[in-house]
């Protein structure tokens, strides 16, 4: 396993983002958000490939530091062959999906790493991604990747947070002012996530572990309440000396609970019936 290279595995899109950009701020780390995000769940991408095609990420107002793989993979013709599947036509010959996997990591750590921009090249993964992409695992395992996991100890607000970002249609955005505007939570579909998630966070670790990584832990809540502890955790990790980078602009998008859930005290009476500690 290399410590130049990492992943970071999270379910949500919200804390992590903000994670994401912080490392980013240390000058020995090049961490990106989500590289395997799929070209439909970008707008701007996916606005700017129906408008322009292939060329379309010239045509992009803030240029991607890396291009997404599913914006990158979508400029080569893609073929569904008999027996070997999806394959792609670049660099003058049939790629796989296993080595078009490869060739993107290899383009995209050389241009961070070979560029003198940091020592360490890290990106962020969500669970949906290794679903949407099966080879994935195995690419990065390949190429050596450390892998971690980044846990939200809180699961109740780790479900409402995606719940409301949803509604919302916002996950996250710089400098945000929260509104005054509230929103209803579905307190059977909360229920069912929150023990969907409280059992996949330990079935996605021992995922990880079979696939062949090792796995470390690091946890949202440790990151919000001392940054420094954090950080040095993760300077251990990756093998480069401490410093505590300047603070994301990412902001905190659910300060308040309950002046953002329309029915907070039905929420609060179902989270003690379902016996869960986490405080709201």
């Amino acid at each position: 396993m290399s410590k130049e290279k990492f992943f970071i595995f999270t379910r949500g899109r919200t804390g992590s983002t903000a994670i994401i950009d912080e490392l980013d701020n240390h000058p020995d780390i090049v961490a990106l958000q989500e590289l395997f995000i799929s070209l439909e769940k970008s707008p701007e991408l996916s606005k700017a490939y129906l408008e322009h095609g292939k060329g379309f990420y010239k045509h992009i107002s803030a240029p991607y530091q890396v291009l997404p793989y599913g914006a990158w993979s979508s400029q080569y013709r893609r073929f569904r062959l008999p027996v070997i599947g999806v394959t792609y036509l670049a660099c003058n010959r049939l790629i796989s999906e296993k080595g078009m996997l490869s060739l993107y990591l290899d383009q995209s750590e050389q241009r961070t790493l070979l560029s003198g921009q940091g020592k360490r090249f890290g990106f962020k993964v969500l669970a949906n991604h290794f679903d949407e992409r099966p080879d994935l695992a195995g690419a990065l395992k390949a190429r050596g990747y450390m892998a971690i996991y980044l846990e939200r100890k809180n699961t109740v607000k780790l479900i409402l947070s995606g719940l409301i970002a949803r509604q919302r249609g916002i996950y996250n955005l710089k400098n945000y002012i929260a509104s005054e505007e509230s929103y209803v939570i579905d307190l059977e579909d909360f229920e069912k996530r929150v023990i969907w998630a409280k059992d996949s966070v330990q079935k996605e670790k021992t995922w990880l572990k079979e696939k062949g990584f090792d796995v470390h832990v690091i946890t949202y809540e440790d990151f919000v309440e001392d940054r420094e502890t954090f950080f040095q955790g993760i300077c251990s990790m990756l093998d480069i000396p401490f410093m505590l980078p300047p603070e994301t602009d990412y902001s905190v998008m659910i300060p308040d609970l309950s002046k953002t859930i329309a029915n907070y005290e039905s929420l609060v009476t179902k989270v003690h019936e379902m016996g869960i500690s986490d405080p709201l």
